[in-house]
């Protein structure tokens, strides 16, 4: 195929445009993109940087592909040295441990738990006593406060782990684990959710 200068009329610019308008200009220019960079290979990006300017480019470091478009190259694969530097700082602040622990709490109200579930809750706050719970034979751990509950998830407990206590209690706790959190919040004042049953006691 012979292509024409441009302004000039001929089979190959007719031939392009032909494809541009059946494809799409905005499609066959990124097409055109990619397979440049593809035929670049280890020098993909180089295209983008001309004369002594691209002495100044150091590696993206990002997947070497022009399909990831990198936010921060766009493809290219170059960055300055000081682009370079900003990414690299922000990356491994992403990886780096908070110096804070922070615990989630699920809160929600006291008339989320039944009667029975409040015996139980009592029961397992008392340290002292040697006696076992028949109603509620399972290990939970519970903090009591002024005015209401702290119970921990357990991440290795089930919901069919929590016996003795109703349907409802285990699927706060249950919910506690989809929301992450480390403890379930029984609060006389806490919030009531439509979707868990009330209890009148």
């Amino acid at each position: 195929m012979s292509y024409q200068v441009s302004g000039s009329s001929g089979t190959g610019t007719e031939d392009i445009k032909s494809v541009c308008e059946n494809y799409g200009y905005g499609n066959v220019m990124s097409t055109a993109s990619i397979l440049w960079q593809k035929k670049l290979g280890r020098n993909a990006g180089s295209a983008y940087s001309v004369g002594p300017c691209i002495a100044s480019l150091v590696p993206c470091g990002c997947k070497d592909d022009f399909k990831t478009k990198c936010n921060w190259c766009a493809g290219t694969g170059k960055l300055t040295k000081h682009v370079k530097s900003i990414k690299d700082s922000m990356e491994n602040k992403k990886h780096e441990p908070s110096k804070y622990e922070i615990e989630k709490f699920f809160v929600v109200s006291i008339a989320h738990i039944s009667s029975n579930d409040n015996d139980g809750l009592q029961y397992a706050t008392n340290k002292n006593n040697m006696i076992e719970d028949q109603s509620h034979p399972c290990n939970i751990v519970v903090y009591q406060y002024e005015f209401g509950w702290f119970v921990w998830i357990d991440p290795q407990m089930t919901f069919n782990d929590y016996k003795g206590y109703s349907n409802t209690f285990k699927r706060l706790i249950i919910m506690a684990k989809k929301l992450k959190c480390q403890y379930l919040k029984i609060d006389q004042d806490g919030p009531q959710y439509d979707n868990f049953e009330i209890f009148d006691w």
